[in-house]
């Protein structure tokens, strides 16, 4: 297991416009990191992506599906979040706090289990389920730990399995490009449920910790 640099020595950020329709960049651009660089996701492949009802998840499942072609299983703790994840191409959900998460990926993968395991949770009840639910030669990516930080997982499950973990927080300065392009051409789009005035910040906060809301809370300081 290694936690890896952001970005590689000699990377420099870059200034680039921004396209009207890509208010999604900030979690784009660490999802396409992880998968496509980190995890090296391919076409046909299946992946888990858990937490499929928040930022991070909604635009992983957007990227696996639209832009590599991968198959996907969304993974979230509400009916409505898996619905929400199955509204934005994941092949199947599965609502873990109502199905046991590792069976019913097992069932759904024919017995195989997964290639790529997508967290940015690492919620102690659920992510060890859902790391046995990695099949052969499988990958384990994070970039977030604010369920956590301490997860109990089987390493007899990882040696036999031959898997790998990586966690890498952050993007390359030449993805953030690929994400501009993928969201003008509708395969990347951020979930917003409301936008507020800077003048209700306190409860855009209420929202957020009730942990009720399906999308991002965007302040908005030009709103009155």
């Amino acid at each position: 297991m290694r936690s890896e640099p952001a970005s590689r020595a000699g990377e420099r950020e870059c200034a680039l416009p921004l396209p009207a329709s890509c208010r999604s960049i900030p979690a784009a651009r660490t999802a396409w990191n992880l998968l496509v660089n980190v995890a090296e996701l391919k076409t046909g492949e299946t992946v888990l992506i858990m937490g499929a009802g928040g930022n991070l998840g909604s635009i992983g499942i957007q990227i696996a599906k639209n832009v590599i072609g991968a198959k996907v299983i969304a993974a979230a703790g509400s009916d409505e979040r898996v619905k929400m994840g199955l509204a934005l191409g994941a092949d199947h959900g599965v609502n873990y706090n109502a199905a046991d998460l590792r069976a019913e990926v097992m069932r759904l993968t024919g017995g195989k289990g997964v290639d790529v395991l997508y967290d940015n949770i690492a919620n102690p009840k659920v992510l060890p389920n859902a790391f046995y639910a990695i099949g052969p030669d499988g990958r384990l990516v994070t970039a977030g730990a604010h369920a956590g930080p301490n997860v109990t997982i089987d390493f007899s499950h990882l040696y036999h399995k031959r898997i790998t973990i990586k966690g890498r927080p952050g993007y390359r300065a030449a993805d953030v490009a690929k994400c501009f392009a993928a969201a003008v051409e509708g395969k990347v789009q951020a979930q917003i449920e409301r936008i507020l005035p800077l003048s209700r910040a306190a409860e855009a906060h209420r929202l957020v910790e009730s942990g009720e809301s399906t999308g991002k809370i965007v302040l908005d300081p030009t709103r009155d």
